[in-house]
């Protein structure tokens, strides 16, 4: 019922970093924003394994509880039954001593279990004014297969890769035709799922200071003109038409810059290589023109 996306977080990354230098910290955090959404990507094809029961599926589900927002990578609604999943795409080795998590050269990480119960106590209250009998199952998922934990205990609710074949065979999944309760209770989710995160960690950046131009679809580098219609790729030869590769422009600029209104001049600016008659023609033919003019702008 709700599709995995990439994040707002994750896409205005992708493109900040090829228009300016990140700083260390931010290309770290990058680099586990990344991993962590393909690791959710992998979990999702073992949930695609129940669409014969057609289950109830939420994913990304950002919620708000007592001015507190939490986030649940992926849920399932199994009977009376909601399963969370705390999705980590960690790789190497790990071990625990008491409430404490390392890696493998003896740093500490944050322990994903706090995550895990906290999300699970601020769901449970919220979900308190449905009044329905409902069991939340917290679970954190180790995705990769050359992930190694050290000193876990059975208790824990961990479930590592070469579990997640034994674990799907447990779930009694009921068709969501069948349950009334638990498609109110999705609703219920979805129409309380917040768009925009407080946590989101970006670099603040302005226009001034991005690097302009049309990015390479392929290998990210910047395109120059070929032809009238084409741009080409220096380092990789990709050549793409212009049409496409301002459009796909315009979405980035629409990303970096919510705010700002979409004008011929601002996407000129920002494209650099392409000429502002054509830049103008791709607008007109492909996004609705507001207002006249100086004044004009393209939603």
């Amino acid at each position: 019922m709700k599709n995995r996306t990439e994040s707002k977080e994750l896409k205005t990354f992708r493109y900040l970093r090829n228009r300016m230098d990140l700083e260390e910290k931010d290309e770290k955090y990058y680099h586990n924003l990344e991993q962590g959404y393909l690791g959710e990507c992998q979990f999702d094809n073992w949930l695609n394994r129940l669409n014969s029961s057609k289950p109830i599926i939420l994913n990304d589900l950002l919620l708000e509880q007592n001015n507190t927002q939490f986030q649940i990578d992926s849920s399932l609604i199994e009977r009376r039954n909601l399963h969370i999943f705390e999705i980590k795409n960690f790789q190497g080795d790990f071990f625990i001593e008491g409430d404490q998590w390392f890696n493998r050269i003896g740093s500490e990480i944050k322990n994903p279990l706090h995550q895990l119960r906290r999300a699970e106590s601020l769901l449970r209250q919220f979900l308190q004014p449905l009044s329905l009998n409902l069991t939340i199952e917290p679970h954190i998922i180790f995705i990769n297969p050359q992930f190694y934990l050290y000193h876990a205990t059975p208790d824990l609710p961990i479930i590592f890769y070469p579990q997640l074949e034994r674990f799907f065979r447990t779930l009694k999944v009921t068709s969501s035709n069948n349950q009334r309760n638990s498609v109110k209770v999705a609703n219920y989710l979805l129409s309380h799922h917040i768009e925009d995160s407080v946590f989101s960690r970006v670099p603040s950046y302005s226009f001034e200071e991005l690097r302009k131009g049309v990015v390479c679809e392929w290998c990210k580098q910047f395109l120059t003109v070929n032809s009238k219609n084409t741009l080409v790729c220096r380092t990789c030869d990709n050549v793409e038409k212009v049409d496409a590769g301002v459009l796909r422009n315009i979405i980035e600029y629409k990303t970096l810059f919510p705010n700002a209104k979409v004008t011929t001049n601002s996407i000129f600016q920002f494209c650099q290589v392409v000429s502002k008659r054509s830049i103008r023609r791709i607008l007109l033919n492909n996004h609705q023109r507001m207002g006249l003019g100086r004044d004009a702008f393209y939603l």
